[in-house]
C-alpha cells in the first residue's frame, strides 16, 4: 500500500508514517529511501517486513525511527473495541445491511 510513488506524493508535506497493521503494507526499502530523502519525516513501526526485522536493517539506527516489538494491540481496551466491531458487523449481516464498518476499500484509499 505504501511504496515509492506514495512516499513521493506524501513528500510535499513529509508525514510521520506509522504501521501497526501488517509489515508488508509498507515497502521497507522504499521507506528507508523516503526517510533518507525527506519524503517521510519519521516512522513508528510496530510491525515490519520482514518480521522480525533483520539485525542489519538501517531502520534500527535511524534517529527518526521508533520500532516496537509488535505490541500495539495490547492495550487494555483492545478486546472491548474488537468485540464492539464484531457485534456491529454481525448486526449488519443479520439485518442484510451492506458493508462492514471496518471494511477495506482500495477505491477509497484505506
Amino acid at each position: 500500500m505504501l511504496s515509492t510513488v506514495e512516499f513521493e506524493i506524501m513528500g510535499k508535506h513529509p508525514p510521520l508514517v506509522s504501521n501497526i497493521a501488517r509489515g508488508p503494507i509498507i515497502d521497507t526499502a522504499a521507506l528507508v529511501t523516503a526517510l533518507h530523502n525527506g519524503n517521510v519525516k519519521a516512522a513508528a513501526l510496530d510491525v515490519t517486513d520482514p518480521e522480525p526485522l533483520n539485525e542489519d536493517s538501517e531502520l534500527w539506527d535511524m534517529p527518526n525511527v521508533v520500532i516496537t516489538p509488535h505490541i500495539s494491540g495490547g492495550s487494555t481496551d483492545y478486546t472491548k473495541r474488537a468485540f464492539a466491531v464484531l457485534e456491529a458487523n454481525l448486526y449488519r449481516i443479520e439485518n442484510w445491511e451492506k458493508g462492514f464498518i471496518n471494511e477495506i476499500s482500495r477505491h477509497k484509499g484505506y
